[in-house]
Parts: C-alpha cells; structure tokens; sequence
C-alpha cells in the first residue's frame, strides 16, 4: 500500500541476489497496478520483478525503500 497524496515521499522498490547488495535503478522492476483501497488515502500497488525466476536466477529479494524528501 502507498499513500494516494505522497507529496514529500519517495517509494523504491529495490532488488538484491545477495541481500548485501541492491538495486534501485528501476530496470528489474514494473508496476503492473494501483487500485484505490476506498479509504481516500492509500491504494494497494502491485509491481513485477523481472526477468521471470528460472534456474540461473533462483533466488530474488525485495524491499521497499520509503524516504522523505
């Protein structure tokens, strides 16, 4: 979930293979939807990771990175 008025906040999702390294360029990641919750103040966001896991890339981990402006 994001806020809907997020003025003064950054949202990035980052991806690691190691979790000691990470990537926030973007490139990985794609933001399928966002669907307004009905409270007026956040929406429920679905992204993707690509490319798809296969036997080479096995293992993928995420985290979303908030910072304030």
């Amino acid at each position: 979930r994001r806020r809907v008025q997020r003025a003064g906040l950054s949202y990035v999702v980052e991806t690691s293979n190691n979790l000691t390294q990470w990537d926030n360029a973007g490139a990985s990641v794609q933001e399928i939807s966002s669907t307004p919750t009905g409270d007026g103040v956040t929406e429920t966001v679905t992204v993707r990771v690509t490319p798809a896991m296969n036997a080479s890339n096995a293992k993928v981990f995420i985290r979303l990175l908030i910072t304030t402006d």
